[in-house]
C-alpha cells in the first residue's frame, strides 16, 4: 500500500505538519508538475517487512521539502528513505534512518539540492549509503552532509566512486561521471575504478554531474 499519493500538489499546496505511517510499500509518492511545497514531514514504516521506500519523487519537475524525517523499517531494511527519479527537488532538513541508502537517486535528470542531510547518529538505524546515485545525466547539489553512523557517505555507481569523509560543509567542487573527476581541498575518496585517479580531497559542498 501507498500512505499518500498524489499528481495533483502544485502552486505551493502539499504536505504541512504530517505523520505517514503504517503503509507496506511507500509512505509518500510524489509526481505530476511542480511547485509543491511541504513542511515538517515525517515517514515512518513502522517496521514495516516489505516498505521500499519512505518518500518517492518521480517525474515531478519541481518540489520543496522543510524538515523532513523519514524512518524506515526495523525488520526489513527499507530500500532507500528518498527515493528520486526524473525530478527537480529542493530539500532543507532531511534526516533518515534504517534504510539501505538514505537518498536514492535512480536515473538521469535528477536536479535541485539537498542541504543539511544527516544520518541516525546511534543506535541500530543502519543506513548504507547515505546518498546512492545510480545513472548519468545529474545535477544535484549537496550541501551539509553528515554520515554519522552511516557506512559511505556517497557512492556513485558509475565508475564505483565510494566517499567516506564523516562531514561535507559548503562550497563548490564538481564530480563528472567521465573523462575526469574534479574536486578542490581535502577529501577521503575510496576509487577502484579508472579513469577516477583522485585522493584525498575535501570539498564544502559537492556538484554531482554524473
Amino acid at each position: 500500500s501507498i500512505g499518500v499519493e498524489t499528481v495533483a500538489a502544485q502552486e505551493g499546496t502539499g504536505l504541512r505538519s504530517v505523520l505517514i505511517t503504517n503503509f507496506t510499500s511507500i509512505g509518500y509518492s510524489l509526481g505530476g508538475n511542480g511547485n509543491s511545497f511541504h513542511r515538517d514531514v515525517e515517514v515512518l514504516a513502522n517496521n514495516s517487512t516489505t516498505a521500499e521506500y519512505c518518500i518517492s519523487i518521480n517525474g515531478n519537475t519541481g518540489s520543496t521539502f522543510l524538515q523532513t524525517t523519514c524512518i524506515g523499517s526495523g525488520i526489513a531494511i527499507t530500500t532507500a528513505a528518498v527515493y528520486l527519479t526524473s525530478c527537480h527537488v529542493e530539500m532543507i532538513g532531511l534526516h533518515v534512518e534504517s534504510a539501505i541508502s538514505g537518498v536514492y537517486v535512480n536515473s538521469g535528470n535528477v536536479g535541485g539540492s539537498i542541504q543539511g542531510l544527516t544520518a541516525a547518529a546511534g543506535g541500530g538505524a543502519t543506513i548504507t549509503n547515505l546518498v546512492y546515485i545510480n545513472g548519468t545525466g545529474n545535477f544535484l547539489r549537496l550541501y551539509d552532509i553528515a554520515k554519522n553512523t552511516a557506512t559511505n557517505t556517497i557512492y556513485i555507481a558509475p565508475g564505483t566512486i565510494t566517499i567516506t569523509t564523516q562531514h561535507i560543509p559548503d562550497a563548490t567542487s564538481i564530480i563528472k561521471g567521465t573523462p575526469d573527476l574534479l574536486l578542490s581541498a581535502e577529501f577521503n575518496i575510496s576509487v577502484t575504478a579508472s579513469p577516477f585517479k583522485y585522493t584525498n580531497v575535501l570539498p564544502y559542498a559537492i556538484w554531482v554531474m554524473i
